[in-house]
Parts: C-alpha cells; structure tokens; sequence
C-alpha cells in the first residue's frame, strides 16, 4: 500500500509509510472495517480503513454509492 500512495499521490517513502501504518493501526492491521466498540454509544461508529465517523462516514458512503461501488 505504501508503494502505491507514493505513486498516486507523489509521496515520499516516509510520508506513505506513515500513511500506510496510521491505516492498519485503524484498521486493526487491515482486517476490521468496522468499528468495534463505538466510543459514541449507539452510533454506528467507525468505518474504513481510516474509520471514518459521522459526517465523513455519511460523506464516504455517498462517494462509494454515486459510484455504483461497494464501501468495502
């Protein structure tokens, strides 16, 4: 991944690295998408690589819709 964020977005190999961890530290190494203990109990919490909440979860979601792709 942190090769691919270094091309894409002409990152330094630090710079993606660091993206690249922050995202599996989220995503508890890439295998959770959803959040599993909200800490905003009764909300749907995290979601993504980057569990993303709230406006910008509502926001990802619609991306991924408009797009006809699955958020997965």
């Amino acid at each position: 991944m942190a090769k691919r964020l270094q091309a894409d977005f002409n990152l330094s190999p630090g710079a993606a690295a660091g993206f690249a961890g922050n995202l599996a530290h989220e995503s508890g190494n890439f295998k959770t998408l959803q959040e599993i203990d909200p800490m905003v109990k009764g909300s749907r919490g995290g979601y993504g690589w980057a569990q993303w909440t709230g406006p910008r979860r509502v926001q990802f979601e619609r991306f991924a819709a408009e797009r006809g792709v699955s958020p997965n």
